[in-house]
């Protein structure tokens, strides 16, 4: 399997797991939060080792693995009833923040940077024809 492949196939997986997840919180389904928290992390800090290595894209996937993990602090403190949470929640946003707005400041071309970040943040993925659409 290709490196793009796998790619893809952990973002899908880091995707429809921090769907369920999010969706068993709004269902109050506890069992299902515990079950679900663990493989969505693991899916999607998969990512980092599969994307290429741009400016934008690597930041990206880092900022996508922030959001994920403001996400489950956040419900962590919800569910749970965890203080400390939500401040992890308000770093682990504001750290996605920050990953973002440095590449901004850091790559060549604004514009290539923010194509390549909303090219990450896409949360599935669909080809024209079954013909990939890959960022150069």
């Amino acid at each position: 399997m290709t490196r793009d492949k796998k790619l893809e196939m952990w973002e899908t997986f880091g995707s429809v797991l921090w769907f369920l997840l999010d969706g068993a919180w709004m269902l109050d389904w506890r069992l299902g939060v515990t079950l679900l928290v663990a493989p969505a992390i693991f899916c999607n800090l998969l990512t980092i080792i599969y994307v290429e290595k741009l400016n934008g894209s690597l930041l990206a996937v880092l900022a996508v693995n922030s959001w994920l993990l403001m996400n489950v602090f956040w419900i962590l403190g919800d569910m749970y009833q965890m203080g400390w949470a939500l401040l992890w929640a308000k770093i682990a946003f504001w750290s996605g923040v920050s990953i973002l707005l440095s590449g901004l400041v850091m790559h060549k071309s604004y514009k290539q940077y923010i194509f390549l970040v909303f090219y990450r943040f896409r949360r599935f993925k669909f080809h024209k024809n079954g013909v990939d659409d890959k960022v150069q």
